[in-house]
């Protein structure tokens, strides 16, 4: 997607380059696909239960997954990643910052 983001960036003629930017959702800790899945799927719900499934499916879990999106995110030149959690508790942000170590 990336590619053609800047493919159409370049074909309206604009100059520079366009800031791109992503966001991956997150649920970390003890029973972290269970929360992931009951937020997304209910968050995504107007969606149809297919695409509300694959989201949920989508959230990284654990630190490796986490660290893959970083990785893929910034391999593909990506800006800005917002980490998004599926859940409210304020650890949600501790236990990521440790994830990203």
């Amino acid at each position: 997607m990336a590619d053609g983001v800047r493919e159409a960036w370049t074909e309206a003629g604009r100059e520079g380059a366009p800031r791109l930017a992503g966001l991956a959702y997150f649920s970390l800790g003890e029973d972290a696909q269970q929360t992931a899945g009951d937020y997304l799927t209910d968050y995504h719900a107007f969606l149809g239960d297919e695409v509300a499934q694959m989201t949920a499916g989508s959230a990284a879990t654990d630190a490796e997954t986490v660290k893959g999106y970083l990785a893929g995110f910034e391999a593909v030149g990506c800006d800005e990643l917002v980490m998004f959690p599926c859940s409210g508790d304020p650890a949600q942000a501790d236990m990521l910052a440790e994830a990203v170590k």
